[in-house]
């Protein structure tokens, strides 16, 4: 499977963190996928991000975690 076949079954906006092959890490929504790109919608507004397929090395859902409580 393929990363861009991959990125696609993720569900229509969803939170995703996006690994790239030089190390970093990037979180927003899904926003579009094309042909050499995808592009997530920051967390805290615009502007989007855009990123080259050929950089992106993974991808996962994000999920928020419960803070323990007392």
């Amino acid at each position: 499977m393929s990363l861009r076949t991959a990125l696609e079954a993720f569900p229509a906006d969803a939170s995703l963190l996006i690994f790239t092959t030089l190390g970093h890490v990037y979180s927003g929504r899904l926003v579009d996928i094309d042909a050499t790109s995808v592009t997530l919608g920051r967390p805290d507004g615009p502007p989007n991000i855009t990123l080259n397929l050929n950089d992106v090395s993974g991808a996962r859902l994000q999920e928020e975690e419960e803070e323990p409580g007392p």
